[in-house]
C-alpha cells in the first residue's frame, strides 16, 4: 500500500505552498526517521548514512502548506523544536539538490 503523500511540499521559493502533491518527486526509500513520533514538539531528524558531502536541506510545513522551519542539514541529528506552533500534524521536506525526502511528525 502506498503511504499517502501530502500536500504540495513543493514550493518555487515562497513560504506558501501550491495545493499539489509531491508524490512524483518523493523518494521511496526511506533514509531518516523521527524520534519521538509522535512528540510534544521537540523531536529529532536523524539521517540514516549522513555525508557531509551531500549537503541538503530540510523544511517543516505546517498541515495549511506553509513552511514554518527551514534549517540546513549538517549532522547525523537535526533538532527541530516547534512547541511553539501547536498540535497538529507537520510535514519534514529534506532536499539534496536532486532528491526530496518527506516525512509525517504528529505534535500531540
Amino acid at each position: 500500500m502506498q503511504p499517502q503523500c501530502p500536500p504540495s511540499l513543493i514550493g518555487s521559493g515562497g513560504s506558501k505552498m501550491a495545493p499539489q502533491f509531491a508524490q512524483q518527486n518523493k523518494t521511496n526509500a526511506s533514509s531518516a526517521i523521527i524520534i519521538p513520533n509522535p512528540s510534544n514538539g521537540l523531536f529529532t531528524y536523524r539521517t540514516i548514512n549522513f555525508s557531509p558531502e551531500n549537503k541538503a536541506s530540510i523544511e517543516v510545513i505546517n498541515s495549511m502548506g506553509i513552511k514554518i522551519i527551514s534549517k540546513m542539514i549538517d549532522d547525523e541529528n537535526t533538532n527541530f523544536d516547534i512547541t511553539q506552533y501547536g498540535k497538529g500534524v507537520y510535514y519534514l521536506r529534506a532536499m539534496n539538490g536532486k532528491n526530496v525526502q518527506v516525512e509525517k511528525v504528529v505534535v500531540k
